[in-house]
């Protein structure tokens, strides 16, 4: 069965509680629960078009879902896929299957660079903030991830290259950079873009990337507080180009980027605290002549 509809969607990731799931009146008893709580949030008739659906002849089967019940079955399945099967059994099966969901899923751009539909799903996201005449508050987390150097053709083209969302270069990516913004007065965190890259790919570069970030961020309506990175000597490098100054004397030291947010503050840089303390670096920071008076 085909499916329809914005691939912008809200998944709610509660993989803990399929454990709870087992048995069939706990599988209804968490049914019951996420209908509740779902149909609280979103304020939406979805029960009048359930029942619609399960109550129409086979042929509506052929009809694609609507946006809101995609959007509903996505989030259901997302708490629990067990509690998802035992509705869509008690619905005479006329809800999504899974394979439905998953492929889904798939309407939504991965290619690499920064991803339209994140973007979006944090604009929703600061006018729900908005509605309750609040600000939404992100920080901008970025980390590299090795991969294993291969190229590969998928019938129309081939993968595996250096790409930061404009075209793929001739040399094979070694490693993935992404860049995800953590919300800090609510509950979620998104990544909104990955980057192919080789080695060697210059901290010059990496800064403008993280420069186009802020500015995607800016536009969502959001105020970017910091950008953390862990302290190997690209990153070092990347919040120079940036304009900090990461002197060893306090006196010079300067964490604020040459990059504002929407407050036209200044975003701060941040090396990753844990990070710190694993690689023992925190031991430099001691030897800080800090005037504390």
């Amino acid at each position: 069965m085909d499916s329809a509809g914005d691939p912008e969607i809200e998944l709610l990731s509660k993989n803990n509680l399929s454990k709870h799931t087992s048995s069939p009146a706990a599988a209804w008893i968490l049914t019951t629960l996420l209908l509740i709580s779902f149909l609280q949030k979103r304020n939406e008739n979805i029960l009048a078009e359930m029942c619609d659906i399960s109550m129409s002849t086979s042929s509506h089967r052929n009809q694609p879902y609507s946006r809101k019940i995609m959007i509903f079955c996505m989030t259901m399945a997302g708490y629990s896929v067990k509690a998802y099967n035992f509705l869509r059994t008690s619905a005479c099966n006329c809800l999504p299957s899974m394979s439905t969901i998953r492929n889904y899923k798939k309407r939504v751009d991965g290619s690499p660079g920064y991803s339209t539909d994140a973007l979006n799903m944090i604009t929703r996201k600061v006018k729900e903030m908005e509605e309750q005449s609040k600000k939404l508050f992100v920080s901008i987390s970025c980390d590299d991830m090795s991969i294993r150097q291969h190229i590969w053709f998928t019938g129309k083209s081939f993968h595996g290259y250096e790409d930061i969302g404009e075209s793929p270069s001739s040399k094979p990516a070694t490693h993935v950079m992404m860049v995800m913004a953590t919300a800090l007065n609510m509950s979620w965190k998104m990544p909104i873009g990955y980057f192919l890259l080789s080695d060697g790919f210059p901290a010059g570069k990496r800064a403008d990337l993280l420069r186009t970030a802020v500015y995607h961020l800016n536009n969502t309506g959001v105020v970017i507080t910091n950008i953390v990175m862990d302290n190997c000597p690209v990153n070092y490098a990347t919040f120079k180009h940036l304009g900090c100054n990461l002197s060893r004397k306090v006196c010079d030291l300067n964490t604020a980027t040459d990059l504002l947010n929407i407050c036209g503050k200044n975003v701060l840089a941040l090396f990753d605290p844990p990070h710190l303390s694993k690689l023992g670096k925190c031991v430099k920071f001691l030897n800080f002549n800090f005037d504390l008076k």
